[in-house]
């Protein structure tokens, strides 16, 4: 808990933000004392800010709550077709038709379903009054005005070692420490302060002599799990030795992980 309250203290720690690199530091320390050999493994990725968005179709016109795209394809209006989903439930979500169309939802409950599922040109969540107004309107097609900045941000993974032997068979503990929109106690406070345990415990015992460990805190996985894919890139040569990966991620509360 202490490490769990320590993170949360830093408050919003998004990727490439000061906050993000104050809880590097600190879990690199803390690695450290746990008895780690640690490395910080730096990676830059593109930033999108996105500063308003509106729905026009027909008629209508409404304010976009949230916004899911690729600011990095579209630099201008996204025009498409239009799908409205009033289903929540995700059976229902994967049978539609949603690829390539502008997927207009009523509130979050379905955002990440067709985030992660599908394969829409964008997908947006509006007020319930004005995703009741859209389908009244009868519209088809719309299209999505938007203002945003783009950018270059750094973050790191952070990257501890325990018995590192070279051809060794390794077993990673991962965890991701950015958080998103809020100082991530349980998201992932939670799963950094595992890790961290869960490193000074296994300083304690012995090791097998043919066994290795590493215990790695990803940076930017909110963003699109972009510290896991920089370590990817970065330990091609060591990934075959890798025989099991455990991935630690929001485990706050009192039923099992």
């Amino acid at each position: 808990m202490a490490h769990v309250r320590q993170l949360a203290a830093f408050g919003i720690h998004e990727a490439g933000t000061i906050g993000d690199r104050r809880a590097a530091r600190y879990i690199k320390e803390q690695m450290k004392k746990a008895g780690l050999s640690v490395g910080n493994e730096p990676f830059t990725f593109q930033s999108f800010v996105l500063e308003n968005a509106v729905l026009e179709a027909g008629t209508e016109k409404a304010d976009i709550i949230r916004l899911g795209f690729n600011p990095y394809s579209e630099n201008g209006p996204i025009l498409g077709e239009l799908a409205l989903v009033t289903a929540t439930d995700q059976p229902s979500i994967l049978k539609a038709n949603l690829d390539g169309k502008l997927v207009v939802l009523a509130g979050n409950d379905s955002f990440n379903i067709v985030s992660f599922h599908k394969n829409p040109k964008a997908v947006l969540s509006l007020s319930a009054p004005d995703f009741e107004r859209l389908k009244a309107s009868g519209a088809s097609s719309g299209e999505i005005r938007f203002r945003g900045k783009l950018g270059t941000a750094k973050s790191s993974n952070i990257v501890g070692a325990l018995g590192a032997k070279p051809g060794a068979r390794e077993i990673i503990l991962s965890t991701h420490y950015d958080s998103w929109r809020g100082p991530g106690a349980n998201d992932n406070a939670t799963g950094v302060a595992v890790l961290l345990e869960l490193a000074r415990y296994f300083h304690s015992v012995k090791l097998p002599p043919t066994v290795s460990m590493r215990f790695v805190a990803f940076g930017g996985e909110e963003p699109g799990w972009l510290g896991s894919k920089a370590y990817l890139l970065r330990h091609q040569t060591e990934l075959p030795n890798c025989e099991l990966l455990f991935n630690i991620d929001q485990v706050g509360g009192d039923g099992a992980i």
